[in-house]
């Protein structure tokens, strides 16, 4: 992916940009190593199954851990730093085959 560079003044309400993340095993996995999170939600795909779910669910951190990237490599670029976020999870997202 290519940073891209826009300056202040280029931001303008309205401004959209997307990009595409395949969620799978190994990021969840590399998540949950990393975060050291070994809720059961998240790591048992019986357990999850039995708190009605599919399949294990993904941290919603994971998924938000994306806004990073969607700003400092797809909006602003290099000028940018994240403050502060606010997140409302209104969907659960699950791994199937984990």
């Amino acid at each position: 992916m290519k940073v891209i560079e826009r300056s202040f003044s280029d931001i303008f309400v309205g401004l959209e940009q997307s990009f595409y993340v395949n969620i799978d095993n190994k990021k969840l996995a590399q998540f949950l190593d990393l975060s050291g999170d070994i809720n059961p939600l998240h790591t048992n795909k019986g357990y999850a199954r039995s708190k009605g779910f599919e399949g294990v669910v993904v941290n919603g951190l994971l998924t938000s851990s994306f806004y990073a990237t969607l700003v400092g490599s797809c909006i602003v670029g290099s000028n940018c730093l994240i403050q502060s976020i606010n997140v409302k999870y209104v969907k659960m997202y699950e791994l199937l085959h984990f």
